[in-house]
């Protein structure tokens, strides 16, 4: 405010959690005369219950199966679905409300695949990953551990995302990748099941991991129509001796069992995340 060009750290007194609030602004300038208050709508803000915060970009049906899992290896978290309601729950401005949100939070879960969403401040469309991803490094950088899931469509920009996320590019190859049931997905290191996919799953987006990362599941891909790439499915990032960064471009709902789901839950966020 003023001739500030910066944001103030003024603390605003009086926001009730687990209550309805109302924020009136107004404007006052050099000359004392004021403008008409600015209203926001009614804000009702949940305190956090947990140190791992659960974000779903995926319908209810799809998020429900992790939500299974996790509720019997981590059964106390924090969910919040932006895909319900084609994305009315997903922040106006990522930055920033989504940056702020999950610096309170040890872990974050993130499920998504190639929906797209329209802001409604810019009018850009775009998956989750893309708006979220560089607030997801910046928690990794000051200590966070994330667990992705997100299928990578081939025909989108990926760019913004790519070395961000553990991967420099995937295929360039005409024709499609697939997973078949006797496709097995395997892990390349650690105590985590070896899956099969539940059917055939075409459009796999196996990718060429960064430099810096360490891959985590590789996959038997039948390919079709003349497809060549790598076989990578997932991989994860460590600042030396533990892991901060686990992401994978399979979708896990669709793939293994129930228990191998569970089993695969619990070794990432009881394990490796425990530190």
């Amino acid at each position: 405010y003023g001739t500030s060009s910066s944001a103030e750290s003024n603390l605003i007194n009086g926001f009730k959690l687990n209550d309805t609030n109302v924020v009136y602004i107004k404007v006052v300038d050099l000359a004392n005369a004021e403008s008409e208050p600015d209203t926001s709508s009614t804000i009702f803000v949940r305190p956090k219950t947990s140190d791992l915060l659960v974000i779903s970009g995926q319908a209810t049906a799809t998020h429900q199966i992790y939500l299974n899992a996790l509720d019997q290896v981590y059964p106390t978290y924090d969910f919040i679905d932006y895909y319900l309601n084609s994305g009315e729950n997903q922040p106006k401005f990522w930055n920033p409300t989504f940056q702020l949100l999950i610096n309170e939070y040890d872990m974050v879960f993130m499920q998504g695949d190639g929906t797209e969403f329209t802001s409604p401040i810019n009018g850009n469309t775009d998956i989750i990953l893309v708006n979220a991803a560089t607030y997801l490094q910046e928690f990794s950088n000051n200590g966070g551990k994330t667990f992705i899931i997100n299928t990578l469509p081939s025909n989108l920009d990926l760019t913004s995302i790519a070395s961000v996320m553990p991967f420099d590019s995937l295929s360039s190859s005409g024709g499609q990748a697939l997973l078949t049931p006797d496709s097995l997905v395997t892990p390349l290191y650690g105590n985590y099941p070896t899956m099969a996919s539940n059917s055939i799953l075409i459009g796999m987006t196996p990718f060429y991991p960064t430099a810096d990362a360490t891959p985590m599941y590789s996959a038997g891909i039948y390919p079709q129509q003349g497809w060549t790439g790598p076989d990578i499915l997932a991989a994860t990032r460590s600042n030396g001796t533990n892991t901060y960064l686990v992401f994978f471009t399979a979708p896990l709902y669709q793939i293994g069992t129930e228990t191998e789901r569970e089993e695969l839950l619990d070794q990432i966020l009881n394990n490796d995340f425990n530190w």
